[in-house]
C-alpha cells in the first residue's frame, strides 16, 4: 500500500480535529520548525537531514518496540501535535507533516518503519524518533520539558 493511501485511511478513522494532513499550511510549518530546531548547512536547500543537523540535540531514552505505543500515552490525550514522517532514506528523504492528537499520531507512527518527529505546537521542543532494530532511540532539541523527559518508558 502507498503511503498516500495509508494516510486516506487514517482520515476515514479520525475526524479532522483529531488527524489533519497540512496540504497548504504544510511547507511553512516545515520551515518553522526548520528554523526553531535545525542548523542549517547549506542556505540553498530546506528541509534536508534533519536528524544529523538538529540544534543542541540531547539523548532523552531508548526505547523497546514492544513498548513503542506508550510514548503516545504520555502526550496530553486531547492536544494536537505535528508529526513530520520521512518518506524515502538517507538525508534525501522527504519530510510530510501532519497534525494530530496522540492517539491518531501512534495509529500514523504504526504506518511507517521509519525514522518520524513530533514537535510541539508552540515550538517549544522537538522530539526525534529514530528506530534501531528492535530498539527506538528518542532525541530532543529546545530548551523546554518535553513530556518523555522525567517518564521511565522501558
Amino acid at each position: 500500500m502507498m503511503w498516500q493511501e495509508k494516510i486516506d485511511l487514517l482520515q476515514k478513522n479520525f475526524t479532522p480535529k483529531e488527524f489533519h494532513v497540512l496540504f497548504t499550511d504544510g511547507a511553512n510549518i516545515l520551515k518553522r520548525i526548520e528554523r526553531r530546531f535545525i542548523v542549517k548547512q547549506d542556505a540553498t536547500y530546506i528541509l534536508t537531514n534533519w536528524a544529523d543537523n538538529m540544534k543542541n540535540r540531547r539523548f532523552v531514552h531508548e526505547i523497546a518496540a514492544t513498548n513503542f505505543p506508550g510514548i503516545f500515552n504520555l502526550l496530553k490525550h486531547n492536544q494536537a501535535y505535528w508529526f513530520v514522517a520521512l518518506i524515502g532514506s538517507g538525508p534525501t528523504s522527504r519530510q510530510y507533516v501532519y497534525s494530530g492528537v496522540p492517539k491518531a499520531l501512534q495509529s500514523l507512527a504504526s504506518l511507517t518503519s521509519n525514522d518520524f518527529f513530533i514537535v510541539d505546537k508552540q515550538l517549544c521542543w522537538f522530539l526525534y524518533f529514530r528506530r534501531s532494530g528492535d530498539k527506538i532511540e528518542v532525541y530532543k532539541s529546545g530548551e523546554a520539558k518535553t513530556p518523555l523527559d522525567t517518564e521511565r518508558l522501558n
